[in-house]
């Protein structure tokens, strides 16, 4: 039944007055039933949402711990490198001081001797303090630890620690 305003009837009348407020309740009804859609509609695009977002957390975690487990690999493959590196280092340094020191005790026997015999034998320390050097270097390169400035140049400490009247003709640590 629908219910129309009459105007035949007195405007004081509690019938129009039903009509009114019925017309109200009506129109209010259409624009709650029109929210509710509209609140349903975006209920359910929030909830697709959610789900999508929630795949893409899950995902990013998956990826996360993946990255870490590439992260730990590739910082145990550096680590066992430098090792290796640091051992050779290690090796080569130790051989050339071992030589180094059987160059110096052999000087010690040979002071005694000629002055060529031991002129000789500075000199062949000095070029196995320069292979050394050389030796380093390179393993530093490898490393790709950038080389020490002239402060720590170790021929300069060679230079500094040599006094001036020690050093063979011809073979001064310039030379080095």
């Amino acid at each position: 039944m629908k219910l129309k305003f009459n105007p035949k009837v007195k405007p004081d009348s509690s019938h129009n007055t039903l009509i009114e407020r019925a017309l109200k309740l009506s129109a209010t009804n259409r624009r709650l039933q029109s929210s509710i859609s509209r609140h349903k509609g975006a209920e359910i695009a929030l909830k697709k949402r959610c789900e999508h977002y929630s795949k893409l957390f899950k995902d990013s975690m998956q990826l996360q711990v993946g990255l870490r487990q590439f992260t730990r690999h590739l910082l145990a493959a550096q680590e066992d490198q430098r090792h290796k590196i640091s051992h050779d280092l290690q090796d080569e340094i130790a051989q050339i001081l071992l030589g180094i020191n059987v160059r110096l005790l052999s000087l010690n026997l040979v002071r005694r001797g000629s002055s060529k015999v031991l002129k000789e034998e500075i000199a062949s320390t000095q070029q196995l303090v320069a292979e050394s050097a050389g030796a380093v270097r390179k393993l530093a390169r490898a490393l790709h630890i950038p080389p020490p400035g002239p402060a720590h140049d170790s021929r300069t400490k060679l230079r500094s620690s040599v006094p001036p009247n020690t050093e063979p003709a011809g073979n001064s640590p310039s030379k080095l």
